[in-house]
């Protein structure tokens, strides 16, 4: 499904439905969304409960049917490691991405998949399950991250997701809720979880996303949360993509709500900033006039 998601190329959703598990969850769109296509009558949505979870096989196939190379975010509808998605199923969908190119061939490329989640311990025990079964899960072709919109649920998610074995690991800082500090453990040690120290060379995280919310009733996000991210990804020399302001444009200077006098105005208090409801008119993904759009390298091996 053609998307307006600007880090990937495609949506591809198998299954839909989840249920709220922190702050970020609030505004969720994709619970619109399902209340929508309910209201449209469209199959698998039930009108009493649209977004239980559901999953739909007929859909499992999708993605051997797109024969340009593209890069397909799996589950924007949902959460694929929702406790209600059975690891069988999830196997079904790890053979798809082995059927698209987790063995690459020389020279040539194929789908990449992204898989994002705010439920990183059962993404890990899935790990551990297929390991029990002889196969592995870092496929060339699959990109792991998780939610962290805040440093609460940055602490909570990001250890587990460094304990899953990955070609790519990503970090989603959408909708920013509050400032976050990466755990970056560069040419040094970092105390994991288990108690042990670990020494690395290399990025623990692979790619960085942030973005602000969007919908009637997003929260802002202070520009010095996305500042901080950016530097602290180039300094570690970690690809940064900044999605958008979302909602609500930060004020700089109170030049644009005299531009714009009829925009609705939201006051953040700590820390002081002032912010101005976006219309379709002004630029929503310059960070302090620049566009970041990075992504992480590809290795076909």
């Amino acid at each position: 499904m053609a998307t307006k998601i600007e880090w990937t190329d495609e949506t591809w959703n198998p299954f839909h439905g989840c249920d709220p598990i922190s702050p970020g969850c609030a505004n969720c769109y994709a619970r619109t969304m399902a209340k929508r296509q309910a209201a449209m009558g469209t199959p698998g949505y039930d009108p009493e409960d649209p977004f239980r979870v559901t999953l739909a096989e007929n859909k499992l196939h999708l993605p051997l049917r797109w024969r340009k190379p593209r890069k397909i975010f799996i589950g924007s509808m949902g959460d694929l490691f929702h406790e209600e998605v059975p690891f069988a199923f999830i196997e079904k969908v790890w053979d798809i991405f082995f059927d698209c190119g987790a063995v690459w061939p020389a020279g040539s490329a194929n789908h990449i998949f992204q898989v994002l989640t705010k439920r990183p311990e059962r993404l890990l025990a899935f790990a551990r399950w297929m390991n029990g079964r002889g196969r592995r899960i870092d496929y060339p072709n699959v990109w792991m991250g998780v939610t962290a919109e805040n440093q609460e649920w940055a602490d909570k998610r990001i250890p587990v997701l460094l304990q899953v074995p990955a070609a790519v690991r990503f970090v989603s800082y959408e909708p920013a809720l509050g400032p976050i500090k990466l755990p970056f453990g560069w040419n040094g040690a970092r105390r994991m979880p288990d108690g042990l120290n670990y020494y690395w060379t290399q990025p623990f995280i692979d790619w960085f996303i942030a973005g602000a919310e969007s919908g009637p009733d997003a929260r802002p996000a202070h520009p010095d949360w996305f500042r901080s991210a950016r530097d602290q990804c180039a300094a570690a020399g970690v690809p940064f993509f900044f999605k958008s302001w979302g909602t609500w444009l930060p004020d700089m200077d109170c030049t644009q709500r005299v531009m714009y006098p009829n925009r609705g105005c939201w006051t953040m208090e700590d820390p002081p900033m002032n912010f101005i409801r976006r219309g379709k008119e002004m630029p929503g993904d310059l960070l302090d006039g620049q566009l970041h759009k990075e992504f992480p390298k590809v290795v076909n091996s």
